[in-house]
C-alpha cells in the first residue's frame, strides 16, 4: 500500500503558510486542549496534538481513510496544521435548527432573456391565489432597472413548473414584483433615465437581456410546502402587509392541522 503520510517538509510548509498570514487570523474565542477530540471538516478521529501561537494554530492528528472501494478502509494516521476557526468541539447532540429541509431549491445562473422567454413562449402564472397583488409603484420599478445597469444583484427568482398539461407552464413563487417590472420595461411601459427600452443603445439592450440572475425551477411541491416557503421568503421591494401574511399563515395552519388528523 502506498504511504500517503505527509513528509516533514510538507508539514513545515503548511505551518509556514499559516504563520505568514497570522496577522489575518482573528483572536480565538475558544481553545482546545492537547488530546481533545475535535471536528475538522469531514476528517475522522481528529485529535489535537499541539496548540501554537496562543491558540491561533492547531496541529491535528487524524485517521486517513481510503473510500474508493466500498466501505472506508483505514490507511494511516496523518498530521495537519490548521487555524483555530476550522477546529470545533465534538458534539453528540442531534438537535437541529434546520427547517424546510423537504424543499430542495437549486439555483442556477441564467440571463434575464431566459425569464422573458418563459413569459412569452410558455407563459408564467403571476396570480396564484397565495400571491399578493402588484404593489410596486413606478419608483420601485425604476430602482430595479437602475440596479441592473449598475450591476447590483436583484435577488433570486423561483418558479414552480406546473406540468405540460397546464396552459401556463410556470408559476411565480418568488420574484413576482421584480419580474413584472422587468417585463414592463422591456415592453416600453415606463422609462429609465428618460429612455424606454426601445430607445437604448444596442450595448445597453444586450446588457439588460444578458444580465445574470439566479433562477430556480421546482416541481411537485405540495400546497403546504408552497405556502411554508412563501412565508419564509425574503423578497426585495415593499414589505408584505401583516394582513396578507396573517392570511397565508392561517391557511398554512389549517393545512398542517388537517394533515395531523389524517
Amino acid at each position: 500500500m502506498k504511504n500517503t503520510k505527509k513528509t516533514t517538509v510538507v508539514l513545515e510548509n503548511e505551518l509556514g503558510e499559516l504563520i505568514k498570514r497570522l496577522h489575518l487570523i482573528p483572536e480565538p474565542t475558544y481553545t482546545h486542549k492537547v488530546g481533545a477530540e475535535v471536528v475538522n471538516g469531514s476528517l475522522r478521529d481528529v485529535v489535537v496534538e499541539e496548540v501554537l501561537e496562543g491558540g491561533k494554530i492547531y496541529k491535528l492528528d487524524f485517521t486517513d481513510y481510503n473510500s474508493n472501494y466500498g466501505s472506508p478502509i483505514l490507511t494511516s494516521h496523518q498530521k495537519r496544521y490548521v487555524d483555530w476557526t476550522s477546529v470545533r468541539k465534538k458534539v453528540d447532540s442531534t438537535e437541529s435548527f434546520i427547517e424546510n429541509d423537504d424543499i430542495k431549491l437549486r439555483f442556477m445562473q441564467e440571463h434575464i432573456r431566459s425569464l422573458i422567454g418563459k413569459a412569452y413562449d410558455t407563459g408564467i402564472d403571476f396570480e396564484p391565489d397565495y400571491q399578493r397583488d402588484f404593489v410596486w409603484e413606478l419608483e420601485d420599478k425604476v430602482n430595479l432597472i437602475d440596479s441592473i445597469f449598475k450591476n447590483v444583484d436583484i435577488g433570486k427568482f423561483v418558479l414552480i413548473f406546473k406540468g405540460y398539461s397546464e396552459v401556463l407552464l410556470d408559476e411565480i413563487l418568488d420574484g413576482k414584483q421584480r419580474l413584472r417590472a422587468i417585463l414592463d420595461y422591456y415592453e416600453d411601459r415606463f422609462a429609465y433615465n428618460g429612455k424606454f427600452f426601445s430607445d437604448l443603445s444596442e450595448k445597453d439592450r444586450r446588457h439588460f437581456v444578458g444580465y445574470s440572475i439566479s433562477v430556480c425551477e421546482v416541481e411537485n411541491l405540495t400546497e403546504e410546502q408552497i405556502l411554508r416557503y412563501f412565508l419564509y421568503l425574503n423578497i426585495s421591494g415593499k414589505a408584505m402587509s401583516k394582513a396578507h401574511l396573517d392570511k397565508i399563515k392561517d391557511r398554512l395552519r389549517k393545512i398542517e392541522e388537517k394533515s395531523k388528523t389524517v
